[in-house]
């Protein structure tokens, strides 16, 4: 009997592990300054969500890309503390500032806590369009920070795209149609970036 109390404790506690976020364990009080908005219906991926960081998951994704008129969708995963995305922002920003064809979803994939960081790493640079945090329910949690940021961004780009899970490390880049239909993947820095660019976006 003790070997099956014991069995289903382990049971219970690994699923725990898996799928609690830490977010949960928060006081009541703390968690509304945590919390993340949901994207608006009717979709509005314009001004009005200037300088907020929305929930994403895959439905949504598709439904910011189904509702834009622009022509590519440039889906790219980063971190705060990444030093190689900040190396590479300027590159995507001063490429991307004046190509009207071309939608950037800017994606973290922390746990919530960490929401004021990623609101000031944008606004130290003065980014003020909407950026993105995965959806922590959707995507899981693992009690290792390392190990959830990593699961959740596998779960998530596995979602997106066929052999897309692969892709390790940030910043990671994903570009699609305004069908969904994958163009061009690639993680880490790119070298000569506005030359591999002008090679894909016409």
């Amino acid at each position: 009997m003790k070997f099956y109390i014991f069995l289903l404790y382990t049971v219970l506690t690994s699923c725990g592990t898996l799928i609690n976020p830490v977010y949960n364990k928060l006081p009541e009080k703390e968690k509304p300054l945590y919390t993340p908005d949901s994207i608006p219906k009717p979709i509005i991926v314009k001004e009005n969500n200037k300088g907020k960081v929305y929930l994403l998951n895959k439905k949504k994704i598709r439904e910011l890309i189904a509702n834009s008129d622009c022509e590519y969708h440039l889906v790219i995963l980063y971190a705060w503390w990444c030093s190689p995305c900040r190396a590479e922002l300027p590159h995507i920003l001063d490429y991307f500032g004046n190509k009207e064809n071309v939608k950037l979803y800017f994606v973290a994939s922390e746990d919530w806590r960490y929401i004021d960081r990623i609101n000031n790493y944008w606004k130290n640079i003065n980014y003020n369009d909407a950026t993105y945090i995965l959806d922590i329910y959707e995507y899981k949690h693992k009690n290792n920070y390392r190990m959830g940021v990593n699961e959740r961004n596998k779960v998530f780009l596995n979602s997106l795209c066929e052999n897309c899970a692969d892709l390790g490390g940030y910043p990671t880049f994903i570009l699609f149609n305004n069908d969904f239909d994958l163009i061009f993947k690639k993680a880490g820095v790119i070298e000569n970036f506005n030359q591999t660019f002008n090679q894909i976006i016409k």
